[in-house]
C-alpha cells in the first residue's frame, strides 16, 4: 500500500458550515486562525472560491480554496503552489453565490461632441522655436 491510497475515496466534496453546505465553487470570506502568519494576515477577509473539500489522515475536513481578486488564480485552479490555500471549516464564513447580471440597460446614448476649432497657428510656431 502506498501513501497515495491512504487518501483514495476521502474527500467528502461537501461540507456544512453555519448550516449552508458547501462544495467546490462556493463562496467564502476567510477568517485566519489568531496567531497565523504573514500570509493569514494578507488573506484575512478575502474572499475566496472553494477548490475542493479534502480530508486528511485523522479524518480532519479542510477546503482548498482560490482567492477571488488573485490575478493567478487561474493557477491556483490547475493546482500551482502559491494560489492554492488550505483552511479548516472553522476559518472560513459562507457567502452568497453572485448572481449573473441580467437585463441590464444599455448606457444612454452620448451626444458627440461638436466639431473643434484648429489650433491658433501662431501658437503652433512658438512650439516649433525653440
Amino acid at each position: 500500500m502506498d501513501l497515495f491510497s491512504l487518501t483514495e475515496g476521502k474527500s467528502p466534496g461537501r461540507a456544512v458550515v453555519d448550516g449552508v453546505e458547501l462544495a467546490a465553487g462556493s463562496r467564502v470570506r476567510l477568517h485566519p486562525r489568531p496567531g497565523g502568519d504573514i500570509m493569514d494576515l494578507a488573506l484575512a477577509g478575502k474572499v475566496a472560491y472553494i477548490e475542493a473539500v479534502e480530508q486528511d489522515f485523522e479524518d480532519n475536513i479542510c477546503v482548498a480554496v482560490t482567492v477571488e481578486d488573485d490575478p493567478g488564480r487561474d493557477l491556483g485552479d490547475a493546482r500551482q503552489p502559491g494560489h492554492r490555500f488550505f483552511f479548516s471549516l472553522s476559518e472560513i464564513e459562507p457567502l452568497p453565490d453572485v448572481e449573473p447580471l441580467r437585463d441590464v440597460e444599455p448606457p444612454p446614448e452620448i451626444e458627440p461632441l461638436p466639431d473643434v476649432e484648429p489650433l491658433d497657428s501662431r501658437r503652433d510656431a512658438r512650439c516649433d522655436d525653440r
